[in-house]
């Protein structure tokens, strides 16, 4: 093979950075991708312009004068550089359709590769970056929400109801979700399903690196802001519909009618008897997730909003 001629080459800034698997997309629909998105693990998120139809004008789509720059860096509040090993996913937002490229981009952050990640502790965090045409962004530049929310009570133990604060687009490009316990990250590819972003979070056991112990969350997500759903996303009951019988009751407040406040879950732990969770696949309205153990987890979700989301280079042929 000859470079310039069989394949193409973009070099990236620094040291070997552990570049991961990216993700294409066709923004104007001709059948080819023209942008493709990868993290590495220094918490990069690289934009790449595959546009042209000179293959040698591809190359990092945003630049420091002549050095390459990334979309974004995830560092946590505690000053933590976030290693990206996922693929992201990609979406589109109704915010302001004028900015191009207008991609939402997911992903989360963490690291299980090596004896010594078991025991890391530091504060992963799943990412919805907006790619309007801005480089070098920061978590000052998003919404931060949060995988409990802190005016509600209930058990969060094996729940998780989110927060469901609003973006402002004029000034945030994204949002975050910090995962709130130790050792928590996301190491496996996030899916999108009726504007809601499913992603598997790990928790290893600090011992053995040989077994399989360890637990988990599956979470759901709106693909736009982090918050809540509006409505269930996943069965929660498991009386295999997704209905009003899966929100989550508030155990101190009520409404005027005395009635407990209810909200749609988030999050739940996934079982802790398969271990830890990997990459979900979706089949029609069931999410099958295998664990650690070997088995496999089914749980029915909710996929009916159809939202413009998930991968960008697919075009529908058949409406049933």
């Amino acid at each position: 093979w000859t470079l310039g001629s069989d394949y193409i080459k973009i070099e990236l800034p620094g040291a070997a950075n552990g570049l991961g698997t990216p993700q294409l997309a066709d923004l104007d629909g001709n059948g080819t991708p023209d942008r493709a998105y990868a993290g590495d693990l220094y918490g990069n998120m690289w934009a790449f312009d595959l546009s042209s139809s000179n293959t040698n004008a591809w190359q990092v789509d945003y630049t420091n004068g002549s050095t390459p720059v990334p979309l974004f860096t995830a560092i946590n509040a505690a000053g933590d550089v976030q290693p990206i090993t996922s693929k992201p996913i990609l979406a589109r937002c109704p915010y302001d359709n004028s900015v191009s490229p207008d991609v939402m981009v997911l992903f989360g952050t963490g690291q299980y590769l090596i004896e010594g990640d078991k025991t890391t502790s530091g504060t992963q965090t799943f990412y919805g970056i907006w790619d309007r045409g801005d480089d070098e962004l920061e978590r000052v530049d998003l919404l931060e929400q949060f995988a409990n929310d802190p005016s509600l009570s209930y058990d969060t133990t094996a729940v998780r109801v989110p927060t469901d604060f609003t973006m402002d687009p004029l000034t945030q490009f994204g949002w975050y979700m910090d995962l709130p316990d130790a050792g928590e990250r996301v190491v496996s590819n996030p899916l999108v399903r009726g504007g809601i972003a499913f992603f598997n979070t790990i928790i290893p056991d600090a011992g053995d690196p040989c077994v399989v112990g360890g637990g988990g969350w599956l979470m759901s997500v709106d693909i736009c802001d982090g918050s809540r759903p509006d409505e269930p996303a996943f069965d929660l009951n498991r009386d295999n519909v997704v209905n009003n019988g899966d929100l989550v009751a508030d155990t101190t407040l009520t409404d005027a009618s005395g009635n407990p406040i209810t909200n749609a879950p988030g999050g739940e732990r996934f079982n802790p008897n398969e271990g830890l969770p990997w990459q979900s696949s979706v089949l029609g309205d069931r999410q099958y997730t295998p664990g650690s153990t070997g088995n496999i987890e089914t749980r029915t979700i909710n996929v009916s909003n159809n939202t413009l989301a998930g991968r960008l280079s697919w075009e529908q042929l058949i409406n049933e």
